[in-house]
């Protein structure tokens, strides 16, 4: 696993994560027009999402990963030296196909080599993951704050152009590290190795598919769903238009590089301390992130800049604590033939959401202010995550979710 952190920190080195927007912005496009620029990326996303799943569990997650880290690669390099609105699509595109695998094949490839382990120590995978996963998101998110900083300080003694390029070379970098960490095969019982031989070589069929949207739709992975698409939708909108926001406050590039730096940072300790938490706050883990959440889109409301900014950090330790736990509850619940099929599903209705509030939040913006459209997001999160999360709590107390997987993974192989 040691292997990992070096492609995670490596992936993880957007220096264009501060200017980007920044970047189209002075291109001559409006805040709108950047959200419709976005509804080609989130489209190919959602489009691409279930047929890279399948591919990723197809051929392996490594050869997964390599591949669309190319893909991503080179849609950097257009988009940094774009002249014209087809140059920006075609890089939108490619940058699309290639965040759809790398989404699910990170993921799906850490739980199995951590499931492994989990079972060689005789421990509950869930609790090793969350674990080994908090620390690996910890890390990337540092990497991304400093990347983030030294981006914006780029942007503004050099040119917007050079934090893109920078990205690139980053991604590439990665991509050939990747050739260094083996896919390693399950060792601790038959069993186990037969179901490593299974993720990589059964067939890509309508069956794998049927099955995988049947354990999606499974009552409790499919309501817990749902709260992480709206909730991590919400989220990621926060920090999508954070950059306009931020140079609406009057801020220097340099000083938004820092602030979205220092996000990032405190986000890497929430992600570093997510599994303490979650054993502190036990099965309501989930209840209270989200309800104080719904606090701090209300208070990005004031007209105190200070402590609207304030509240805008303490969203990134929020996000810090809540990938690593939602994760790991929902890896859980998933057969490992088809984990990447079933996280696809996860990921395209999140990039679904995601689009969706992202494109409201604009037109809000547009119409009225920022402020606004904070209250907008904190009433989303209300509706869609605050009343179904005590729901889901109420189904963990009642039903036992603990079999779903072994007996999903079965299931498929006596289908086939």
């Amino acid at each position: 696993m040691r292997r990992f952190y070096v492609y995670i920190i490596l992936s993880r080195a957007f220096f264009l994560n501060g200017i980007w927007m920044l970047f189209l912005i002075k291109k001559g496009f409006s805040l709108l027009e950047v959200a419709s620029l976005d509804v080609v990326f989130w489209s190919t996303l959602i489009i691409a999402s279930v047929p890279g799943g399948m591919l990723t569990d197809h051929i392996g997650r490594k050869k997964s990963l390599i591949g669309a880290s190319f893909f991503v690669s080179i849609a950097i390099i257009i988009f940094a030296l774009s002249n014209s609105l087809m140059d920006i699509l075609i890089s939108y595109i490619l940058w699309a196909a290639g965040s759809s695998i790398t989404a699910t094949a990170e993921q799906a490839w850490i739980y199995e080599e951590v499931k492994n382990h989990a079972l060689l120590q005789r421990i509950p995978p869930r609790i090793l993951f969350q674990d080994v996963y908090g620390r690996l998101q910890s890390v990337g998110i540092l990497s991304l704050a400093v990347s983030t900083m030294i981006g914006g300080y780029f942007a503004q003694i050099f040119s917007l152009e050079i934090p893109i390029l920078l990205t690139a070379i980053a991604t590439i970098i990665a991509a050939l590290w990747l050739l260094t960490i083996s896919e390693k095969k399950y060792t601790v019982t038959k069993e186990h190795q037969l179901e490593k031989t299974r993720i990589q070589t059964h067939t890509l069929s309508r069956r794998q598919f049927k099955s995988a949207f049947r354990t999606f739709l499974r009552p409790q992975i499919f309501l817990f769903s749902i709260i992480y698409m709206f909730f991590l939708a919400a989220l990621f909108t926060v920090s999508f238009y954070s950059q306009p926001w931020l140079d609406s406050l009057g801020l220097t590039f340099t000083a938004i590089g820092l602030i979205q730096g220092t996000t990032f940072l405190v986000m890497s300790g929430g992600s570093l301390i997510s599994a303490r938490v979650s054993r502190f706050l036990g099965s309501y883990a989930v209840v209270i992130i989200i309800f104080i959440t719904i606090f701090l889109f209300w208070g990005m409301t004031t007209s105190l800049s200070v402590i609207a900014v304030l509240f805008f950090l303490l969203l990134g330790v929020i996000r810090g604590l809540f990938i690593p736990l939602a994760d790991s509850i929902v890896n859980e619940l998933i057969p490992s033939s088809i984990r990447a099929t079933v996280l696809s599903f996860i990921h395209a209705g999140q990039t679904l959401m995601l689009l969706s509030i992202e494109f409201l939040t604009a037109a809000v913006i547009e119409h009225f202010s920022f402020q606004v459209g904070f209250l907008v997001l904190s009433g989303i999160v209300a509706v869609f995550c605050g009343i179904l999360s005590l729901l889901w709590l109420y189904m963990q107390k009642n039903f036992n979710f603990n079999a779903t997987a072994r007996h999903e993974d079965l299931l498929f192989r006596q289908e086939e």
